[in-house]
């Protein structure tokens, strides 16, 4: 056999390489879907952090039951490992859907709505985890 027939296939792989590694180094996304209510079922006005990213958080107005029509926030998350945290947290807001207080930090939970052991704890997700995640809040206790 001549080696002349294997070489149109080694230059295709060759060719090939370079798309097949882009292909695998991007990082794969996926939209899930957020809720959040209260342990009656009630909505709660909530604010979605991904990874420990609080600020981008607030500035994409990564928020849920804050109107009436936004009882569902998708949002697109990159998995750049194999688990992505995400935090959800109640936020104080007007009737007509204005922040009144939007947490800056896991810190700033503590001080106003929640019981933090319930309520601003991370939940890891994987890219196979169901895409609607639901998450129960537990208001703080006044008084």
């Amino acid at each position: 056999m001549s080696t002349h027939m294997f070489r149109p296939d080694l230059r295709a792989v060759f060719l090939a390489l370079p798309v097949v590694l882009v292909a695998c180094g991007s990082v794969p996304t996926r939209t899930f879907e957020f809720s959040a209510m209260d342990t009656h079922q009630n909505p709660v006005p909530a604010l979605v952090v991904v990874g420990d990213d609080w600020a981008s958080a607030v500035e994409h107005n990564q928020l849920v039951n804050v109107k009436k029509s936004d009882d569902v926030l998708p949002l697109k998350i990159p998995f750049e490992r194999g688990e992505v945290s995400v935090t959800v947290v109640p936020v104080k807001a007007d009737e007509n859907g204005k922040l009144l207080v939007v947490p800056r930090s896991r810190q700033d939970t503590s001080e106003y709505v929640i019981d933090v052991p319930r309520g601003a704890n991370p939940r890891l997700l994987r890219l196979t985890d169901p895409t609607r995640q639901m998450f129960i809040l537990m208001k703080k206790v006044e008084g």
